[in-house]
C-alpha cells in the first residue's frame, strides 16, 4: 500500500468516526475512544501525529500530518451538534472528497 493509499485510509477512519459521533451512533466517550486508539495504533506505526483543537466558532479540527512535518496529509474540521463537514482552513497535502451534510443528507 502506497503512503498516499495510507493516509487516505486513515482520513476517511477518521471521517467515518466524526459522521459516526454526529449520527449519533457513538457517544462522545466512544468518538475520544476511537480516535486515540487511532492515534496509538495505526497513526503512531505509519509515522503519523494527529493534531485536534476547536476552532473560535466551535468546530472540531483534525490536522493529520507526517511526524516532523508542518505541512497536513489531510486536515477537516466538523460540527457535531449540527452534522456538518467542512475544510480546514489548513491546506491538505491530499484533497479530501466533498464532505457530506449529514442533516440534510447531501
Amino acid at each position: 500500500m502506497s503512503s498516499k493509499d495510507v493516509c487516505q485510509r486513515i482520513a476517511a477512519e477518521l471521517l467515518a468516526i466524526a459522521q459516526a459521533w454526529c449520527r449519533g451512533a457513538i457517544s462522545e466517550a466512544e468518538f475520544v475512544d476511537a480516535v486515540l486508539d487511532m492515534e496509538m495504533g495505526d497513526i503512531r506505526r505509519n509515522g503519523m501525529t494527529l493534531t485536534a483543537c476547536n476552532t473560535i466558532d466551535d468546530w472540531t479540527a483534525f490536522h493529520l500530518r507526517k511526524d516532523g512535518a508542518r505541512e497536513c496529509i489531510v486536515s477537516f474540521e466538523f460540527l457535531p451538534t449540527r452534522g456538518l463537514f467542512r475544510q480546514s482552513s489548513n491546506r491538505s497535502v491530499y484533497d479530501f472528497p466533498d464532505f457530506p451534510d449529514l442533516a440534510t443528507g447531501t
